[in-house]
């Protein structure tokens, strides 16, 4: 209802009657940066990084996720493009240091740095009636900026369009509003935002990814343009392609009402 979801309807009909904002503290990002970054984390997760950068400079994004050799996804992620070399991992804030541990294990001879953005940063989301139109004047004239003039990179949410927008910020930016601080925005609970995104069958995070248990098919990855499959190799790809070329997924995480 209109209470602390602000304007967020969560029932099997989900549905926003008005433009609203959170900032997403049980996410945190995790900063890839080197010339070998597309390339290193190509071989290592279920999307293509090489459309990463094949659009525009930066400010693109894409989900995906790590898995292990059998296939079972580890940890999911928002990948967007800081910049040609340069990547933010938005991850679940309690998993950041084991992905960065599983990271760094791959990174051999590769030249790439990998640490966490720490008090850098900060993850901010945005959905409502009118927030593509906000979007396609905030990018019309370049990203747009935090009140101290930092670059905010904005992208529609990689997974699904209905979930709106997706920020990473300077952090503190959301103390003022974020780049949605204007006038007609209303600022509400990660939690509402996270209502919206189960009620649509979006799952993310190890309370609803168990790290090591489902098959990106099985937790609908691909549906959510989270796997490519005319990729080269990565980590859990042989089963991942096998049972999507054979066409069997024998369950399917789904949102129900109880």
């Amino acid at each position: 209802g209109e209470g602390e979801g602000g304007g967020i309807h969560t029932s099997s009909e989900a549905k926003v009657t008005r433009d609203v904002w959170a900032r997403l503290s049980s996410r945190s990002v995790l900063v890839v940066e080197g010339p070998d970054t597309v390339k290193f984390l190509q071989g290592l997760t279920t999307n293509d990084f090489t459309k990463l950068t094949a659009e525009r400079p930066s400010g693109r994004s894409m989900a995906g996720a790590f898995l292990n050799n059998q296939g079972r996804i580890l940890h999911d992620f928002i990948a967007t493009l800081a910049a040609p070399d340069k990547v933010y991992l938005d991850v679940c804030a309690s998993k950041s240091d084991d992905i960065q541990k599983l990271l760094k294990r791959f990174k051999l001879r590769a030249k790439v740095d990998i640490r966490p953005a720490g008090g850098e940063l900060e993850v901010l989301a945005a959905v409502g009636p009118g927030v593509g139109q906000w979007y396609i004047n905030a990018t019309s004239t370049g990203s747009p900026a935090s009140p101290e003039g930092d670059k905010i990179l904005v992208a529609e949410d990689a997974r699904l369009i209905d979930l709106g927008l997706r920020a990473v910020a300077p952090a503190g930016c959301s103390a003022a509003g974020g780049p949605w601080a204007g006038e007609g925005w209303h600022e509400v609970p990660e939690g509402a935002l996270d209502a919206l995104r189960v009620c649509m069958g979006v799952a993310q995070g190890p309370a609803e990814l168990p790290s090591g248990s489902g098959m990106p098919l099985e937790c609908n990855l691909e549906m959510f343009s989270g796997v490519a499959f005319n990729k080269g190799c990565y980590v859990g790809q042989e089963l991942t392609a096998r049972t999507h070329f054979r066409g069997h997924v024998r369950k399917r995480l789904m949102p129900f009402v109880l």
